[in-house]
């Protein structure tokens, strides 16, 4: 609420109309799914990716030429990387909703069990909703500018591949800006600064270490399946 700003020293703007509320009132209703056009960007990128529908070879061994090993193998580790992605961004998701969640339960519980009529939750939700999505996009951003570089040097592109993949991380980094700024007029003027602070400090160790961790861990297993 615009009072729980002012009461910690944060006149609001002078129209309730803030920047960031056409912005706002789409990341409450679609939250989730706003990461997704970045990820088809990605999928037609590595669909147009040469060889991508061809079988990989097991082996230099069967036959095949040396050059025309690396792109089948290489769409191969790309369907997986994204499958894994899908993967991941739904666990976000699910992890997100069940610890809120939880988190209403016990607030709740514990003040009906005090006698209070009316809680306050202890973190705020929309911020922790702007972590799940930092969370995401920023993962996104590492795998567009991971296949960028692999298919600089590959030595057949399709032409539309990096247009693609430049206008994914367009849409990415724009839309991470507008999660930010969102998620500062959120914390600015709709919520206690205690609540702001653990919606924070609750996304960056629930949800975004852990897609760290997952991105850290595919640099390490990738191998020779990553080159082009």
């Amino acid at each position: 609420m615009l009072h729980a700003g002012l009461m910690h020293g944060h006149k609001p703007p002078a129209s309730v109309s803030l920047p960031l509320l056409w912005f706002d009132r789409l990341l409450r209703r679609y939250g989730a799914l706003l990461p997704l056009p970045i990820l088809a960007l990605r999928a037609a990128a590595v669909l147009l990716t040469p060889g991508a529908r061809s079988r990989a070879p097991r082996a230099l061994g069967d036959g095949a030429p040396a050059a025309s090993v690396g792109e089948p193998v290489t769409w191969l580790w790309q369907r997986r990387e994204f499958g894994e992605a899908l993967v991941v961004y739904a666990g976000v998701t699910f992890v997100r909703w069940s610890v809120y969640g939880l988190h209403q339960a016990g607030v709740f519980w514990i003040m009906w069990r005090a006698g209070v009529v009316s809680a306050a939750p202890l973190m705020s939700d929309h911020v922790f909703l702007g972590s799940s999505l930092a969370a995401v996009l920023g993962a996104e951003a590492v795998l567009i500018c991971l296949h960028i570089d692999r298919r600089a040097v590959a030595p057949r592109r399709h032409p539309a591949e990096h247009p693609l993949l430049w206008a994914g991380l367009l849409l990415c980094a724009v839309m991470l800006l507008l999660v930010c700024g969102d998620m500062h007029f959120t914390a600015r003027f709709f919520h206690m600064p205690t609540e702001s602070f653990w919606g924070a400090i609750s996304g960056l160790g629930i949800l975004q270490l852990p897609v760290c961790w997952w991105l850290l861990r595919g640099f390490s297993h990738a191998g020779p399946h990553a080159a082009p």
